[in-house]
């Protein structure tokens, strides 16, 4: 319980505010920019993922001669009225479009006329270094964005995507990316938990979930069909021994952010 003396803990070097509908967090590092700017990981459900985005950036660009992680701007895309409006609101903003729902295009228009444009008026950003993080119907989100306009981002991270969401609506978009040609050097790393598919320790109802879910095997077959079928983009799998759901986002954050950073 904290008492009336304690003062919260703030991250340094950030700011919040509102734009739109939604609230932005931004996260800055303390050194000069580059001449043509900052690198920047944008991550979605930053009201549960942009602290430990933050931290992984900070701590791997500190020894970017060990890590190959180059000091970053991280921009959390949140909810003004926290987890609990996020819990309700991701489920418009991520999902695709299908059958009159689904708003992730109007959704990824925000982030791309609206939050970029805003951002690159108070932060030496740069463009054509910029990455798409997002996790479950957040991945899936982060997939929808590649494959329906690559060139918003140079790379993406598709952690656990939700590939079973409206039974695997997600495919034509697939088919469609994979027949158009990338307009310049793209990267996509897709990772899921080993543990997402065992359903160990659940109970009966869940494990059919995870079963007809089948994260691992949709996550690893997508990653393969890309690699053999979309030679004009870098596509890469991780599978994290021994983590669920839950506990694969900071591996998959830590490991992403030295992704993006690889070369070709």
């Amino acid at each position: 319980m904290v008492g009336p003396a304690e003062a919260p803990v703030v991250l340094p070097d950030s700011a919040r505010f509102p734009l739109g509908a939604w609230d932005i967090r931004v996260a800055w590092p303390s050194g000069p920019a580059p001449a043509g700017g900052f690198p920047a990981l944008f991550v979605l459900d930053a009201d549960t993922m942009f602290a430990t985005a933050v931290e992984a950036a900070r701590m791997q660009g500190q020894r970017s001669e060990v890590t190959g992680v180059e000091p970053t701007v991280i921009v959390g895309i949140g909810y003004p009225g926290g987890v609990e409006e996020a819990y309700r609101r991701r489920l418009e903003d991520y999902a695709p479009p299908v059958d009159g729902s689904g708003g992730a295009d109007l959704f990824l228009d925000f982030i791309e006329h609206d939050l970029k444009p805003s951002l690159k008026q108070h932060f030496p950003i740069d463009d054509s270094r910029a990455a798409l993080f997002g996790h479950s119907l957040g991945g899936l989100c982060a997939l929808y964005a590649l494959f329906t306009r690559a060139a918003s981002f140079r790379s993406y991270v598709a952690a656990s995507p939700s590939i079973w969401w409206q039974d695997q609506m997600i495919l034509p978009f697939e088919r469609r990316f994979i027949a158009q040609k990338i307009a310049r050097p793209t990267r996509l790393m897709i990772c899921v938990g080993a543990l997402e598919q065992s359903g160990a320790g659940m109970s009966e109802a869940m494990r059919e979930r995870v079963r007809q879910a089948d994260m691992v095997r949709s996550a690893s077959s997508l990653a393969e069909r890309l690699r053999e079928e979309k030679p004009d983009l870098t596509t890469a799998y991780v599978e994290f021994a021994d983590e669920n759901h839950g506990s694969v986002v900071p591996a998959a954050i830590s490991r992403g952010l030295r992704f993006i950073f690889e070369e070709k």
